[in-house]
């Protein structure tokens, strides 16, 4: 069970009243659970409001060495609190650290008089420190227990002097789970010898009985000195920490595992680690929570490291002059972004990596084919270099903010202005009124002349249109005709066209007879359109220059219309493609060969360009038949080589054969 702040709370100052029991409280928890913040921010202002009288002495043992040096920190806490009457706390804690690293020639007194003028009846400073005892009814708090460079069983021993002591009382914040792990190598070449001895005795005694074949004398030497062995074998005959569990015993009488609850220590965390941007963070509690709940992840480390890093990088952010209705929603993304960095890469799981010119995009959380259905969010490069390299660029963080916003904008107002188009009313007229239905065929003439759609929207208005005049809306059939006219002028200024184009609309052609009749000027005109890149290549073959890249450009750019059209090499003359090989120069030749490689590279030609096989025979024939010794070396290599490559993809072509 999980116990509340407030319930842990009020388990320790019942243990602080109670005079009966001397025994110490140990707060355990895991590292970065938030326990020491918990003493500091909550433990300790609850016992100064309950225990108003009673002093509070707080240590941290970590990196201590010896008890001698746990003796100076305790010496030190009493005499910050002893001097602390007079000149205040923090000046208390200054002249301490000054004191500590004096002689005991000077006096504390000149000391107190350079910081604040005071007279206090002193003699020397460290010779104050050496003798004060720690007060009665006290309460010393000692945290990081299992971080001090000592035997914890020491640490633990002086501990319990103190809380022998009378009416001191000892709370004591560790991770539980690594006390006693310290010293694992104390006599460790004694125990090897132990173990070893056993396991000799235990060989010799096994070998007696039953002596296996396969296993020679060399390898079972091998077992019995196998470290990882070893280690488990001491483990169990020398726990590390029986000797931990009897002190335990006797000195605490409560553990309470401390959990975090981040519900509960939320708005502190932001008052103390992100001062600048408190109301707009605490606003983003449930968010940022919610994250951590869902990835299983409760080190307050980690939230820390986020609510920094939101602070920061929000105050860059605000400084955005945007619409509010977009800027607070990606500001919203970037939130969550950051929360969910920070997780991945306190837990070491960070691995996205930017590409040289991104600055934002989804970023997927696992490695997932089909990302689609893996955990992502939206992501910011720049949110990365801070959290990572803490790196950033204001005025960049802004302009690609805003860069991004922009997008958005004018994305959506392109999906506002789309909705409001005849084509949603005409796709679904049956659902619509019949008012708005008029509505939409007066507007659409005037959307298709300014290029409001799509090429593929082309056939699905037809169809439309037909449907909505054969239901006798008294639509007529030149109303249709002349936007087909409007579409087919639309298909002349575009660029660039394939097969696909035309497939959309003779798809049902054979369904449709008025359809059929209706689209004749957009099909006259995809093919005319469809049709210029098989002049563009030939005319290219049949021109006096030599080949060269743009061979290879030709081909790359029309890959899809000559797998659509299931025809390549057919295309073309072979004498012409023959002759041209025999003035062009040996680079030319390579063109050639990298263009033929780049549209027959996939394993099923015989899907598609079983159509090229009569010409591919031919142009290898012709080769055979050129005047190699005319043609120079390197150019004989170039048309071997490209003899041999048509020849490995008529192989494959004649795999079906």
């Amino acid at each position: 069970m999980q116990l509340r702040d407030n319930e842990i709370k009020n388990i320790i100052i019942d243990y602080l009243k109670n005079d009966k029991s001397n025994q110490a409280i140990l707060i355990d928890g895991e590292w970065g659970s938030g326990k020491t913040f918990f003493v500091k921010e909550k433990v300790i202002p609850k016992i100064k409001e309950k225990l108003k009288d009673v002093p509070i002495y707080y240590v941290s043992l970590y990196g201590v060495s010896s008890s001698a040096e746990i003796h100076n920190l305790v010496s030190s806490q009493i005499t910050e609190k002893y001097i602390g009457k007079y000149i205040g706390d923090d000046k208390a804690s200054a002249v301490v650290n000054i004191g500590s690293k004096i002689s005991k020639i000077k006096p504390v007194l000149d000391i107190l008089k350079e910081i604040n003028g005071a007279s206090i009846d002193l003699v020397h400073f460290n010779e104050l420190k050496n003798n004060l005892e720690i007060p009665t009814k006290s309460i010393m708090i000692f945290d990081d227990l299992e971080r001090c460079n000592m035997d914890v069983i020491t640490v633990l021993g002086y501990i319990n002097s103190i809380s022998e002591h009378s009416d001191t009382k000892v709370i004591i914040v560790a991770n539980e789970s690594e006390l006693g792990m310290q010293n694992t190598n104390e006599d460790l070449s004694q125990k090897y010898n132990f173990i070893l001895n056993i396991n000799k005795f235990n060989k010799d005694s096994n070998v007696s009985k039953s002596k296996k074949a396969n296993n020679s004398d060399k390898d079972s030497n091998k077992s019995l000195i196998n470290k990882g062995l070893l280690d488990e074998q001491i483990e169990e005959y020398f726990p590390v920490n029986s000797v931990y569990e009897k002190v335990k015993e006797k000195l605490i009488g409560i553990t309470i595992k401390y959990e975090a609850d981040f519900d509960e220590i939320f708005e502190s965390l932001v008052d103390k680690y992100a001062k600048s941007s408190q109301d707009f963070i605490k606003s983003k509690k449930d968010v940022i929570l919610k994250i951590f709940t869902e990835n299983n992840h409760s080190n307050i480390r980690t939230l820390i490291f986020a609510l920094t890093s939101i602070d920061r990088i929000y105050g860059v952010l605000n400084k955005i002059d945007f619409d509010k209705e977009y800027l607070e929603t990606e500001i919203g993304k970037i939130i969550k972004y950051i929360v969910m960095q920070s997780i991945y890469i306190k837990t070491g799981k960070h691995k996205y990596v930017w590409s040289e010119d991104s600055k934002y995009g989804e970023v997927y959380w696992e490695d997932n084919y089909y990302k689609i259905f893996g955990k992502h969010d939206f992501g910011y490069k720049f949110v990365d270099d801070f959290l990572l390299y803490y790196f950033y660029d204001e005025e960049d963080i802004i302009n690609t903010v805003i860069e991004r916003l922009k997008a958005i904008k004018s994305q959506k107002e392109l999906l506002t202005e789309q909705k409001q188009l005849s084509y949603n009313i005409i796709s679904t007229w049956w659902e619509c009124e019949d008012n708005e239905i008029e509505q939409a065929l007066d507007k659409l003439p005037n959307e298709i002349l300014e290029e409001k759609y799509d090429i593929r929207n082309y056939r699905n208005i037809i169809m439309s249109l037909l449907q909505i005049k054969n239901n006798d809306f008294g639509l007529s059939l030149n109303y249709i005709k002349d936007i087909v006219k409007k579409m087919a002028y639309n298909i002349k200024k575009i660029d660039e066209f394939s097969e696909i184009h035309k497939q959309w609309f003779v798809a049902i052609l054979n369904e449709d007879v008025e359809y059929k009749n209706l689209i004749s000027p957009i099909l006259k005109e995809l093919d005319s359109r469809n049709n210029n890149w098989i002049k563009e290549f030939q005319d290219y073959l049949s021109s006096d220059s030599e080949f060269d890249m743009k061979f290879e450009e030709l081909c790359e750019a029309n890959k899809n219309n000559f797998l659509e059209k299931r025809k390549f090499l057919s295309i073309l003359d072979v004498e012409q493609f023959i002759n041209k090989i025999n003035y062009s120069n040996t680079k030319g030749i390579y063109n050639v060969i990298t263009g033929i490689r780049d549209v027959y590279d996939f394993s099923n030609l015989y899907d598609y360009y079983l159509g090229d096989i009569d010409n591919i025979k031919e142009i290898i024939k012709k080769l055979d038949s050129l005047d190699k010794n005319s043609l120079g070396k390197t150019k004989s290599i170039a048309i071997e080589q490209l003899k041999k490559t048509l020849e490995e993809k008529l192989a494959i072509l004649n795999r079906e054969n």
